[in-house]
């Protein structure tokens, strides 16, 4: 590849870094006589027109952007071979996580300094309606200078636009999704907020607000609050906790308004070094080459490294159709995990279809990472047929001294809509579905609740409005007739307890016939 030319005016240089959507080049152009790097998506890929779209999206969206804390792109074409590639700029720096590793000197407030050009950038995409829905220290570049970056807009969205995922994935990074973003929901600039909050906590405590993996690891985010910061160290203020909690929120709205306010609150409760080593570029500044450090699948980083290691109840009438009626129905619920967390994690040592739908052809993480759920980009098809059901697995909890004691491990208890038929000449709907980890019992144990995507999964229970049916019987459920589905265009299940809340991401939803 070394010397071949691409698009009349790339001259390769070498291969600074390959995953499996994409090979990234060190290439010389020499109509602007300049060192760029070329992002060329991969052959199978290329082949697949959906990937296609969405690859140059993602050169389109961030040919956008104007910032200097965002990485320019330069040009797009198509290479010798049919392959689609992106020219941009040669950011030579280190990823953050591994920047922080290695300047042990920098104290809390130089560290989220950094992160204070990041939120810049986060709060120029989001003035112009855009969403990067993958913020993490492996996405963030930082030179020698102190200059960050942000890379990869691979799986951005316009709040507006029309997505290029299916309806029913969840994309992202594990590690670092919101609640909403693991449940489906439409991300906002308040889910890039709640990423940069768990960037923040892990660069000011060494650990992470939920240190469980896989199933358990998306469970506990939504469910559970997170690990409390001072647990890992004492001596962080309960000021920027406070601060750090606020923008891990399970509540969106509850967050910041703008990334800079979460990182000037947050700067405001942490001792300053009497010199900071931190630059905040003016726009259009040049930066001085520096070593580097391996890319992810969307940006451009010399040579590569090794990634760090991650440190009330009531009972209904008839047993057939037992149901509990609300009288609210409003907002449209976004893609429910259940099914999508046993697809994740499913399978292993079968076909294809029985893998982890963590895909190698989704991952943005950098091109030398290992497998590893909380590090990759998962875009997972809620609509994917499990092939095993796992449990959660045990999680660590850190103690004040910060020694870490096991919990127990949780039973995961799910639910699955698995088709939906219309029967009785058109006027009623048909839904067959199964369960795991548990018998259903709606008198006094757990059970389901069906309910129409015109209701929040969170009003789907106790203390919801709904309205929802309870459920305890075997499959078939035909409760719902067409007319009280008028205006849905899914039906969704979850597995509810015995005072009639509902857990969530314990289901799915499936289109209506």
């Amino acid at each position: 590849m070394a010397g071949e030319v691409v698009a009349g005016r790339y001259t390769i240089v070498d291969e600074i870094g390959r995953g499996a959507s994409s090979t990234l080049y060190r290439a010389e152009d020499a109509v602007l006589g300049r060192v760029v790097a070329i992002k060329a998506m991969s052959a199978a890929l290329s082949a697949d027109p959906n990937f296609v779209e969405r690859f140059t999206a993602e050169a389109r969206l961030a040919a956008r952007l104007d910032h200097p804390n965002i990485v320019t792109v330069y040009d797009v074409g198509v290479m010798d071979d049919d392959r689609p590639f992106i020219s941009m700029k040669l950011i030579e720096g280190m990823q953050l996580d591994d920047y922080a590793k290695a300047h042990p000197d920098l104290g809390r407030h130089e560290r989220i300094a950094l992160l204070s050009q990041v939120a810049s950038a986060l709060d120029y995409i989001h003035s112009r309606g855009l969403v990067h829905r993958d913020v993490k220290p492996a996405n963030i570049l930082v030179d020698a200078q102190g200059n960050a970056t942000l890379m990869d807009f691979g799986v951005a969205v316009a709040v507006d636009s029309v997505r290029l995922t299916q309806t029913g994935m969840i994309v992202g990074t594990p590690r670092y999704m919101a609640p909403e973003q693991v449940q489906g929901f439409e991300a906002t600039p308040a889910t890039d907020i709640y990423a940069l909050g768990v960037v923040a906590y892990e660069l000011l405590s060494g650990g992470t607000p939920f240190s469980a993996a896989g199933t358990a690891l998306l469970y506990q985010i939504v469910n559970d609050a997170p690990q409390p910061i001072r647990n890992y160290d004492a001596d962080i203020s309960g000021g920027a906790a406070s601060v750090v909690e606020r923008a891990l929120s399970k509540d969106p709205t509850a967050r910041f308004d703008r990334a800079s306010d979460f990182i000037a609150a947050l700067l405001a409760e942490l001792p300053s070094a009497a010199v900071t080593t931190v630059i905040t570029p003016a726009v259009g500044a040049t930066r001085t080459p520096a070593p580097a450090n391996p890319p992810s699948t969307g940006g451009a980083v010399v040579p590569p490294v090794q990634p760090p290691t991650a440190a009330g109840s009531a009972a209904g009438g008839g047993r057939n159709n037992r149901r509990l009626i609300a009288t609210f129905g409003a907002l449209v619920v976004g893609a429910i995990i259940g099914l999508a967390i046993f697809a994740m994690l499913s399978g292993g040592g079968g076909d294809d279809d029985d893998r982890p739908a963590i895909t190698d052809d989704e991952r943005t993480a950098t091109a030398e990472a290992e497998d590893d759920d909380e590090e990759e980009t998962a875009t997972v098809r809620a609509t994917s047929t499990p092939t095993s059901r796992p449990s959660a697995t045990a999680t660590m909890r850190p103690t004040s001294t910060p020694t870490l004691a096991p919990t127990a491990t949780p039973t995961f208890r799910w639910s699955q809509i698995e088709s939906i038929k219309l029967i009785d000449n058109g006027t009623r709907y048909s839904v067959d579905f199964k369960v795991g980890n548990f018998v259903p019992n709606i008198v006094n144990d757990f059970h389901v609740h069906f309910f129409f995507n015109t209701v929040l999964a969170t009003n789907a229970g106790n203390p919801g409005s709904g309205p929802w049916i309870l459920y305890d019987t075997p499959s078939p459920f035909t409760g719902y007739s067409v007319a009280e589905g008028a205006g849905a265009t899914k039906m969704c299940i979850l597995v509810a307890n015995p005072d009639h809340s509902v857990n969530q991401g314990t289901g799915n939803c499936v289109d209506l016939p």
